[in-house]
């Protein structure tokens, strides 16, 4: 695995949570 892979993943994570706490925030702002 190559320090490229490895960032990626965690770009993939870190956009995956981001997107949870978007959605919750939304759904809390109605």
């Amino acid at each position: 695995m190559t320090m490229q892979t490895v960032v990626q993943e965690i770009n993939t994570d870190y956009d995956a949570n981001l997107q949870e706490i978007r959605d919750s925030v939304s759904y809390d702002s109605l």
